[in-house]
């Protein structure tokens, strides 16, 4: 989350997003947008 985000909050929203089985995919398919929309 670059220089803009405390680490204790990435931290935290890894954690919420682990235990939530239902943002899994989710999730996954909005990192891969951005991932896509960066190359």
């Amino acid at each position: 989350a670059g220089n803009s985000v405390r680490d204790d909050i990435v931290s935290s929203l890894i954690g919420i997003i682990s235990s939530s089985p239902d943002l899994h995919g989710y999730t996954a398919y909005q990192l891969y947008k951005l991932i896509r929309n960066d190359i």
